[in-house]
């Protein structure tokens, strides 16, 4: 009998075919994650080691400069892009690392990585102008990570068939943070972003500007939710 007849040699090389293709996928999204993972592990040791050096040329305590450091939204954001990141790349399928890499925690990510990536860019920027070690890490943890983030979401990452619901939930980060940084500015006199200075501009304006970002930010996951729905 040929090849081909009665079709049941073509499946099979149709089944080895997919088969092959799966692996090199797998493959493909393993060193895409393992890639980004360490430049994203890289942006945080970075810039944790500039803001320590920082505290001990001035005499403080490093501990300080630790909590200081992990008062930033885009702190907590790299970590859990690095940490995703991570886990997809070593393909953990157990407990937290699987609940943290399905499609919709994931597409969650994403957006949060997505505000830290443009509100820095048109908010933040203009406010300083780092050089050396500084000008790295701030590039790797507001550039680079979101954008390979993003990339490895579209490529890799199944539809996650969210809706605006997902998204009230995904905006709980930053809500979250939001009360943790002002209660932290409270405590300790130290306001991570200008625009939520109660010291400067008094919690009447620091509220405008907390529900602007939140309304920024439901516009990105909007977004990545209409996006998603366009994944094959």
């Amino acid at each position: 009998m040929k090849d081909g007849e009665g079709g049941v040699p073509n499946i099979v090389n149709a089944g080895n075919a997919d088969n092959t293709g799966n692996v090199r996928q797998a493959q493909r999204k393993q060193w895409f994650a393992a890639s980004a993972a360490l430049l994203g592990w890289l942006g945080l040791a970075l810039q944790l080691s500039v803001v320590i050096q920082a505290r001990q040329e001035r005499g403080l305590d490093i501990a300080g400069g630790v909590i200081n450091f992990l008062s930033y939204f885009t702190v907590w954001t790299n970590l859990l892009v690095s940490l995703a990141l991570t886990c997809a790349a070593l393909n953990m399928q157990r407990g937290f690392a699987k609940a943290l890499t399905r499609p919709v925690p994931m597409t969650g990510i994403a957006s949060c990585i997505a505000l830290v990536g443009i509100t820095y860019h048109f908010l933040l920027r203009g406010l300083w102008h780092p050089m050396g070690t500084r000008l790295l890490a701030d590039n790797l943890l507001h550039y680079v990570a979101p954008a390979l983030f993003l990339m490895f979401w579209w490529l890799f990452v199944a539809p996650a068939r969210a809706g605006w619901r997902d998204a009230l939930r995904w905006a709980i980060l930053p809500v979250v943070y939001c009360v943790f940084a002002l209660v932290r500015g409270a405590i300790g006199g130290f306001y991570a972003y200008p625009f939520i200075d109660v010291v400067q501009l008094g919690y009447a304006r620091v509220f405008i500007n907390a529900l602007g970002i939140l309304a920024g930010f439901l516009i990105i996951a909007a977004i990545l939710v209409w996006l998603d729905g366009r994944k094959r």
